[in-house]
């Protein structure tokens, strides 16, 4: 992720995209077909590209959006870094937790 601009997921169909979250961890921007799991991470415009699925053309036309124009890329990338945040170890943990005492109070 060091050595990247922004990532690129073309799976067309993914549970919870992990990658997605650590691309973001590193400032990257995302670039994803609009699937299940991608489209509840990827805010887009704001800290990535969500295009239509299995639309080869629209997934290389947001690449190079983004290959073109760098502050497009430089602010993708700082709402990327923010994004990633929500996954954090203490947030998720605490979501965790949430759900245990819900569950024990049933």
């Amino acid at each position: 992720y060091s050595h990247s601009s922004f990532f690129v997921m073309s799976s067309l169909y993914e549970g919870f995209p992990l990658v997605l979250v650590e691309a973001m961890n590193c400032g990257l921007p995302c670039v994803s077909f609009d699937v299940t799991g991608a489209n509840s991470i990827i805010d887009n415009g704001k800290n990535g590209f969500l295009v239509p699925d299995n639309d080869i053309n629209a997934l290389a036309e947001a690449c190079i959006k983004l290959i073109e124009n760098k502050v497009l890329l430089e602010d993708m990338g700082k709402q990327a870094y923010m994004s990633g945040k929500r996954f954090s170890k203490p947030k998720v943990m605490q979501k965790w937790l949430d759900l245990f005492r819900e569950l024990m109070r049933e």
